[in-house]
């Protein structure tokens, strides 16, 4: 679904590069400064790179996430934590040497390590790095990612995702994603595009704009997230980015409207299977 993608424009995957050891003689230098990072690939298509770039780290975000799973010993123990990885971004755009930092134990470390893995063994090619001396040359770089682990269904506070085991696991992208009441009923080929424009229609319809807010004339964008889980029902809605002037808890009401209502969604599944599934896009108020 295009709603999970749209987090893109706006939040960063929160990927860091460390600055490289002294080279050691025979090995190729690790470049820290760059003019151009490496880019994930999936948003080639893209020509401004400030877009691209945030196209590229929220599909990062997402096959990592999604491909990271919760180990038993460590639910079992109710263990959570963050690991962090460090990787290589080649001049040929492969992944290599992926490498623990910090290991939480319990199996945590290796299961952040496996998406990493997955990477090399699908030959992903990242769109590499280039300099800022040389201008076109790509180079290597390092990065440090973390991968965090969490057993609360609750969103995180700096609202990033996290790992969480199969019952409670929130996914940002599912094999089949979550569809607006009665679009469900479209052939697959119309359903996103009539569950995204139904979704922004009942939003913008429900809304009940304060009348100082109405007599100038606003005009501005939020970025709402929620959760669709197993039986369709809307859960954990929040404004990550705004609010618009004072809109915020008025959309979070619009939203809370489907379940007031008995507006159950089809949700989003995996495998089959219903899972849990966030859902975040931009809104964009003209009062003009």
């Amino acid at each position: 679904m295009l709603l999970a993608l749209l987090l893109s424009s706006c939040l960063s995957v929160g990927v860091d590069t460390i600055p490289p050891p002294p080279p050691t003689p025979g090995l190729v230098e690790l470049i820290g400064i760059r003019e151009q990072s490496p880019l994930f690939p999936g948003c080639s298509d893209i020509a401004n790179f400030s877009k691209r770039k945030s196209c590229s780290d929220s599909l990062l975000m997402q096959y990592v996430y999604c491909n990271a799973d919760y180990p038993p010993q460590a639910v079992a123990a109710k263990v959570e934590g963050i690991a962090v990885i460090s990787f290589k971004v080649e001049v040929d755009g492969r992944i290599n040497d992926p490498k623990l930092l910090r290991d939480p134990g319990y199996g945590l470390g290796k299961a952040a390590l496996a998406p990493f893995q997955k990477m090399i063994n699908d030959d992903l090619r990242w769109e590499p790095a280039r300099t800022y001396y040389g201008g076109e040359k790509p180079v290597k770089v390092q990065f440090n990612f973390p991968v965090r682990f969490s057993l609360s269904p609750t969103p995180l506070e700096d609202g990033r995702p996290a790992v969480r085991p199969p019952a409670e696991r929130i996914y940002l992208i599912a094999d089949e994603m979550p569809i607006f009441p009665g679009c469900d009923k479209f052939p697959a080929s119309e359903r996103k595009q009539c569950s995204d424009q139904a979704l922004i229609k009942f939003i913008l319809g429900e809304l009940i704009i304060p009348e100082v807010i109405r007599q100038n004339c606003f005009s501005g964008s939020t970025v709402v997230s929620f959760v669709v889980n197993k039986v369709g029902h809307i859960e954990q809605a929040e404004i990550l980015r705004g609010p618009i002037a004072g809109l915020g808890n008025e959309v979070i009401r619009a939203i809370g409207l489907m379940n007031k209502r008995q507006m159950v969604w089809a949700p989003g599944r995996n495998g089959g299977k219903a899972v849990n599934v966030r859902l975040t896009f931009p809104l964009h108020i003209n009062l003009k």
